[in-house]
This record gives C-alpha cells, structure tokens and sequence, in this order.
C-alpha cells in the first residue's frame, strides 16, 4: 500500500463469504464488532432490518434484539464522511443449494490507509473464521462495462454471491481472497505463484491476491491495472473464469464449497 495518501473520493465494494453460518449470535456479533474494530474509519452509526436504516447503532441493543429472533438480517449505515453502508447475513437455503453467510459493504473512501483497513479486516476473517471467498474492489468509470458484462455488477454494485460462483467467477478482482474450495481448483502453487502485485497464503487453505499497489490505480492508471488483470487471468484460468467469448450455456469449472455446520 502507498501510506496515508489521500485523493479523490472513491466507491470501494467489499464482500466477504464466510465459511461458519453466523447462525451463532456470538459469531454474527464478532463479525460486526471485528468490523468496527479493524476499520474504524466507517464504524456503523445506524442500523435496522429493513429501509429506513435509522436505529442507533449500539451493539449491546443490537445483541438484545437480534436474540428475540431467529433470522440474522441487517443493513447498516454510516452518514458521517467518510459515509457507507452494508449488510450481513446468515448461511441461508436457496433452491440452488446453500447460500454463504456474508458482509457486503460500500464505502466512500479518498485514502489508502482505509482501504488497508478494508484487506486487514477481509484478512482477519480468513485467518479468525475462515472465507470461502472475499473481494475488495471499485467500480471505475472504464470497468463499469466488463463489470455488467461479466456478472459482477450487473446493476451497479459489485458482488458476487454463492449463486453466481457456483456457476463462474466473473473476474479477477482488484483484490481477492481464495477460500479452500478455490486453492482447490486452481491449485495452491499455481495461484501462489500468479503474476500479481501482492500473492499471500494467509492460511494453509487460502490465498490473498492483489493486482497493484492501490486501489485508487484502478481510476488513475486503469490500463496498467487491466494489463495485469488479464496477465493474471490467462496464467490462472482453466475453464473458471468468464469469457465473453463463449456461448451463454457454457459450463465452467466450478468450486466444490463445503457447509460444515
């Protein structure tokens, strides 16, 4: 990362699938706690389950009120600056199969150091919990195309839910981590040795993989990031990773994910 430097204001996307269902209500209070901790610069200010997002946020009454019921559902908000918002939920059943707990976030950020507070917190969840798959990303003007082509924005936010992996991974992010189903399928010496900016084994299962230096690269030098993004890809890919080139029914290779609990 490049310090505290500081430019212009940025979306960062974020999502994190995790491995343990958060059905514990300690396990989903730590995921928000641990939020607030590692990056304290977009600690919540309201919550609720639904719109409006307008209840205080105060983890205690929230621990109160999420044991009062057994679906753990939130949306949260920060309207300070810097302002943003996410959800969190728990594993839940889809007629596809199983759909991984998740924190998805959207933060407005002008500084490298809260985007470092982003990846150390994906990076703790990964070595604390466990990720079966988590990016850190920003929807620059020249990625907005490839982004609805490909899958991962296809309306404007970028994610990418159990439901769309079990069918392909879009892209090449930004950054990712690669859960065990992942170091599976592409192999933990292939992706170690991918040509990117940053390659971490963070756990002995999972991998941390980042194409530059900083995340406001992928507004201020695009191409350049590109270039290594489709360098990456051609390295790594083996029938995983979308291409627009084939047909819409294409089969991908696809990761095996486990539910344990």
């Amino acid at each position: 990362m490049t310090g505290t430097k500081k430019r212009k204001y940025i979306e960062l996307h974020g999502e994190a699938l995790l491995v343990p269902s958060l059905q514990l209500l300690q396990e989903f209070m730590s995921t928000l706690e641990n939020f607030a901790r590692y990056v304290p610069s977009h600690t919540p200010e309201y919550w609720n389950f639904h719109e409006p997002i307008n209840r205080k946020f105060n983890l205690a009454e929230l621990h109160n009120e999420l044991e009062k019921i057994p679906d753990r559902y939130i949306l949260w908000r920060r309207r300070s600056s810097p302002k943003g918002w996410g959800s969190m939920n728990k594993r839940w059943h889809h007629l596809s199969g199983f759909q991984h707990a998740k924190h998805a976030f959207y933060l407005s950020t002008n500084d490298d150091e809260q985007v470092e507070q982003v990846i150390k917190y994906l990076h703790f969840l990964a070595k604390r919990f466990g990720v079966a798959y988590a990016f850190c990303d920003s929807l620059s003007p020249a990625y907005v195309l490839p982004a609805r082509i490909n899958g991962f924005a296809p309306y404007g936010l970028m994610g990418a839910p159990t439901l769309k992996l079990i069918k392909r991974l879009p892209d090449i992010a930004w950054a990712q981590i690669f859960g065990s189903a992942y170091t599976a399928l592409f192999g933990m010496e292939k992706l170690l040795s991918a040509p990117a900016h940053k390659v971490i084994q963070l756990t002995p299962d999972t991998v941390y993989l980042q194409l530059s230096p900083s995340l406001f690269d992928m507004h201020e030098k695009f191409e350049e990031v590109d270039a290594i993004r489709q360098q990456v890809k051609a390295y790594l890919d083996d029938n995983i990773i979308f291409d627009s080139s084939l047909p819409a029914d294409h089969v991908y290779r696809t990761p095996q994910f486990e539910f344990p609990d």
